[in-house]
C-alpha cells in the first residue's frame, strides 16, 4: 500500500475540518473508507462516548452470577479438575 502524499494528507484534513461526509471524500479520493476514517479521527477524535459502569456487587452476588454465566466457577468436574 502507497503512503499518501503530504499534501492530499492537508486536504483530507481540511475537507474534514470543513464537515464534508466520508462518503464524499470517498468518491471524490478514490481511498479506502478506513483510510480516510483513520484522517478523520485524527481530527476529530473518537465519536463514541465511553461507557460508565459503576459496579457494586459483593463476591458472593459476583459468584452466583458467575456460575450462571457459565465461567466454570462453581463447576467442579472429578476428571478434569
Amino acid at each position: 500500500m502507497r503512503r499518501l502524499p503530504i499534501a492530499q494528507k492537508e486536504l483530507l484534513k481540511s475537507e474534514t475540518v470543513a464537515g464534508v461526509s466520508l462518503r464524499k471524500m470517498r468518491i471524490r479520493h478514490s481511498l479506502a473508507l478506513s483510510t480516510l476514517y483513520y484522517y478523520y479521527r485524527k481530527v476529530n477524535g473518537k465519536n463514541y462516548v465511553s461507557p460508565n459502569v459503576d459496579l457494586r456487587y459483593t463476591e458472593s452476588a459476583g459468584e452466583i452470577v458467575g456460575a450462571f454465566a457459565g465461567d466454570g466457577s462453581e463447576y467442579y468436574a472429578k476428571n478434569r479438575g
